[in-house]
């Protein structure tokens, strides 16, 4: 079951980073407060809850520990696999020079096979009932990417004429990536909202949380 936002992009070496998150209740906790709630477990069951997570999405799912993803994300269109530069026969002519003919007939590394990945926010969720109270813990990723210079070999680099004139850069690029992991969990009374923090990179943001009898 998935909840998904997609926007548009283009990008592996993968590092993961795992913090923890905080959540704030809208009221200080208290004995008679926990007593409060600790009553809910006595109530009758929900048996399906909305879940909206500010800033990200929202989603429809049932209290029986089954998962369910939410996402928004771009997709990181890279490519994976290229063929070697070309070389035409007027270019190996020795008075082939820029201003006889313009550019000269070389064809650069070329990307022939492409992957995508996913970037941006994916979010695990798992809930369960207890009583009329919800426990609902989760796994936020954030995934970033970003291409660069990948080539190596006898045909990376640069190409030039015999008169050093720069006919092509000859780029090849590939992505590398970074996934950060924000575990959260909170006991939530439907209708409350509750803050978490997630982390985008080693950047902290705030989000509601908000869980709703369906």
């Amino acid at each position: 079951m998935k909840h998904s936002l997609f926007l548009a992009g283009v990008a592996l070496a993968t590092a993961t980073v795992t913090v923890a998150a905080i959540s704030k209740p809208g009221t200080a906790l208290t004995p008679r407060r926990v007593a409060e709630i600790n009553a809910l477990s006595a109530e009758p069951r929900l048996a399906q809850v909305n879940v909206a997570i500010s800033g990200i999405s929202k989603i429809r799912m049932a209290t029986d520990k089954s998962k369910v993803t939410m996402e928004m994300i771009r997709e990181f269109r890279y490519p994976t696999e290229f063929a070697p530069p070309e070389v035409s026969k007027e270019a190996l002519k020795p008075k082939a020079k820029p201003e006889d003919g313009g550019v000269f007939p070389v064809t650069p590394t070329t990307p022939r096979a492409f992957e995508t990945l996913n970037t941006g926010w994916t979010i695990t969720l798992t809930a369960g009932a207890v009583g009329s109270m919800v426990e609902l813990y989760g796994s936020a990723d954030f995934v970033e990417a970003d291409l660069v210079n990948a080539g190596y070999g006898a045909l990376s680099g640069p190409i030039y004429s015999d008169d050093g004139i720069l006919i092509t850069p000859n780029k090849l690029q590939m992505p590398k990536s970074s996934t950060t992991t924000t575990r959260f969990h909170l006991f939530a009374v439907p209708g409350e909202s509750y803050e978490v923090t997630l982390y985008r990179g080693n950047k902290a943001e705030k989000h509601t949380v908000t869980v709703r009898p369906d």
